[in-house]
């Protein structure tokens, strides 16, 4: 399974969805057509997969859950370093996601954004409020961090820079969390 997904991978990056076949992704994997499909029944399903496993925001819905200390530096710092980490890791992956529009579509569309991800990060925001850590009304508070600093990560997938500029995604980080404090 392994050698399926990463052999897919690399060609969706390169070629994008509609440019590999299962063939040549079985070729690449060193195995049977016949062992992809008993693995992942098609095509569009092992896409998901791939999709799932690296780029889903697991990292901070487990940060969230169970090693959020709310406390607003720490916490937004540790969940911008994941998300951060998973951009800059699968920047080829998502490139192609952004170029195969019609496909990057259809999974947004169905798979929803993974509402779980926004529903704990919006608990997280409501607690803080609730705390009197934040005084901005939670949702909005919310869709503000995942705005900044997505929006320093895609500056990078729309420019076709070959990396993320660090130094700006940590003042940008930086520049949200003084937004957000409660001004004393």
């Amino acid at each position: 399974k392994d050698k399926i997904t990463q052999a897919a991978e690399q060609l969706f990056a390169e070629k994008g969805y509609d440019g590999v076949t299962t063939k040549e992704i079985a070729n690449k994997a060193n195995v049977s057509e016949v062992t992809l499909f008993r693995n992942f029944d098609n095509k569009r399903n092992l896409f998901e997969y791939i999709l799932k496993e690296k780029m889903h925001p697991y990292g901070v819905k487990v940060y969230l859950e169970k090693e959020a200390v709310f406390d607003l530096e720490k916490d937004l710092k540790a969940m911008a370093d994941m998300i951060f980490e998973t951009y800059k890791k699968n920047l080829p992956l998502i490139r192609m996601l952004f170029k195969d529009n019609h496909h990057t579509k259809e999974h947004i569309r169905a798979k929803g954004h993974d509402s779980s991800f926004k529903n704990s990060l919006k608990d997280y925001f409501i607690n803080m409020h609730e705390q009197g850590k934040i005084a901005d009304n939670p949702d909005k508070a919310m869709k503000f961090f995942l705005l900044n600093i997505t929006a320093v990560l895609s500056e990078t997938l729309f420019r076709q820079k070959k990396e993320i500029n660090e130094e700006y995604y940590i003042w940008m980080v930086s520049k949200v969390i003084e937004a957000l404090k409660v001004k004393k």
